[in-house]
């Protein structure tokens, strides 16, 4: 767990790829995270921003 005992809020971008869907299901499995699905298109800026300032780590995994 971080050092303020507080769960990462974690954003993968792609999550429903290959790749996206193991590293959910493993984060998922953490205690220190913390998962919120967001649906939306990666290209539209309001829900982008809006996902991005509600999260404190962010992995790109769209076309990986």
């Amino acid at each position: 767990m971080n050092k303020s005992n507080r769960k990462n809020k974690i954003l993968v971008c792609g999550g429903t790829g290959f790749i996206g869907q193991h590293l959910v299901k493993a984060l998922s499995r953490r205690k220190d995270n913390s998962i919120k699905v967001f649906k939306g298109d990666i290209f539209d800026k309001k829900t982008l921003k809006r996902a991005l300032s509600e999260s404190d780590i962010a992995v790109n995994l769209v076309g990986a």
